[in-house]
C-alpha cells in the first residue's frame, strides 16, 4: 500500500491545496484501497495488485470529472505550474554544498577574530620584532579570511537557479528529508549551546590572565587577554556552522509552494523558519551579513584598538540576525 499511497501523492502533487482537492484525494485512495484488497482476495501477487490499480486509477486526467476537480487538473497542467524536481542525490548535494558554505563562512569569521592575537602577544614583550610579526600575521588571517568569503560564495553559486526558477522536491525525497532533519537539528542544538557557552566562558581566560599576572608572570595579562579572543572565536565558528545543514533543509522543504500539495510535504514540519521567505530582499541581506559585519568589526577595532573587548560585536550580531528572523516570520 505504501507503493500506492506514493503514487498518489504524486498524482496530486501539483493540484491546489483546496478542501476540494483534498477530498477527492481521500476518496481516490479508497476507491484504490478497495481495489487493492479485492485483487489480493482474488489471489493476486502483492506487485500485480498494485500493478491493477495503478492501471484503472492511474490516470488523473480521466477520474477529474468524476472526482470533480476538472478545473484543478487543467489548471496544473498548465506550463506556468510546472517546476524543476530535485532527486534525493541533488538535494543531499545541496546539503553538503551549504554545510560546507556555513563552514568556510565560520572559519573566515575565525579567522578575523583571533587575527590580533599575535599583536596582543607581542605587545606582552614590547618587542619590535615580534611585534612586527604581529602585525604580518593580523593582515596575513585577515587576507586569508577574505579569501575564503570569496570561495564560499562560489561553493554555492551552482545552485543559483533554484533562486531564479520554480524548484520543487517530490513526495518521497520530502519524506526523506524531513526524518534526516530530525537528526540534524539535534547535532545543531548541541553545537550551538556549546559555541554559545564558549563564548560565555570566554571572560575567564582574562580573568585568569590578570591573577597570574599579579602573582607569577607580568606577561600573563596579555595572554589571557589573547586568549579571550581564541575562546570567542571558537565559540562563533560553532555557532555559525551549526546551522549550516539544517538551513540547507530548511531551504529544500520550502521550495514547494504551499498553495498546492505538494507543499503540504514540507508544511506539515511546523518550523518558523521553514516558512519565511529568503528570496528577494530579505535573501539578500542575510547572504552579506557575516562579511558585513566582518567589516564593522575590523573597522572599529581598528580605529578604536579596543580589540579585547570589540568581539562582543559576534553574540550581538548573531542576537540580531535572530531578531531579524524572527520579525521576517511576524511579518
Amino acid at each position: 500500500m505504501e507503493t500506492i499511497r506514493n503514487y498518489l501523492e504524486l498524482m496530486f502533487a501539483d493540484l491546489p491545496n483546496t478542501p476540494e482537492v483534498m477530498r477527492a484525494k481521500e476518496e481516490l485512495y479508497q476507491m484504490m484501497e478497495d481495489r487493492y484488497d479485492a485483487a489480493i482476495a482474488e489471489g493476486k501477487r502483492e506487485h500485480e495488485a498494485v500493478g491493477m490499480v495503478i492501471a484503472e486509477f492511474g490516470n488523473l486526467d480521466e477520474l477529474a470529472e468524476t472526482l470533480g476537480i476538472e478545473k484543478a487538473v487543467r489548471e496544473a497542467d498548465e506550463p506556468r505550474g510546472k517546476r524543476t524536481m530535485l532527486s534525493l542525490q541533488q538535494a543531499h548535494c545541496f546539503i553538503d554544498d551549504s554545510a560546507l558554505h556555513a563552514m568556510l563562512v565560520a572559519l573566515g569569521v575565525l579567522l578575523c577574530i583571533v587575527s590580533p592575537v599575535g599583536v596582543i602577544i607581542a605587545d606582552a614583550f614590547s618587542s619590535s620584532l615580534f611585534m612586527t610579526i604581529g602585525v604580518i600575521v593580523l593582515f596575513m588571517c585577515i587576507a586569508a579570511a577574505v579569501v575564503i568569503f570569496i570561495i564560499s560564495g562560489r561553493v554555492k553559486r551552482e545552485w543559483d537557479f533554484m533562486e531564479k526558477e520554480p524548484c520543487g522536491i517530490e513526495y518521497g525525497v520530502s519524506e526523506e528529508l524531513i526524518g534526516e532533519r530530525k537528526y540534524v537539528r539535534s547535532v545543531k542544538t548541541i553545537l550551538l549551546t556549546l559555541g554559545i557557552v564558549l563564548c560565555i566562558l570566554a571572560p575567564v581566560s582574562a580573568i585568569a590572565g590578570d591573577y597570574i599576572a599579579q602573582t607569577v608572570n607580568a606577561y600573563a595579562e596579555d595572554i589571557g587577554a589573547a586568549g579571550v579572543l581564541v575562546i570567542v572565536a571558537a565559540g562563533v565558528f560553532l555557532i555559525i556552522y551549526s546551522g549550516g545543514r539544517d538551513k540547507a533543509y530548511m531551504k529544500l522543504l520550502k521550495l514547494n509552494d504551499a498553495s498546492t500539495v505538494r507543499g503540504s510535504y514540507a508544511y506539515k514540519d511546523n518550523d518558523r523558519e521553514m516558512h519565511i521567505d529568503t528570496t528577494g530582499f530579505l535573501g539578500s541581506f542575510l547572504s552579506v551579513y557575516w562579511p558585513a559585519v566582518t567589516c564593522i568589526y575590523l573597522l572599529y577595532s581598528f580605529l578604536t584598538s579596543s580589540w579585547a573587548t570589540s568581539w562582543l560585536i559576534w553574540p550581538v550580531a548573531s542576537l540580531v540576525r535572530k531578531m531579524i528572523i524572527n520579525l521576517a516570520d511576524k511579518k
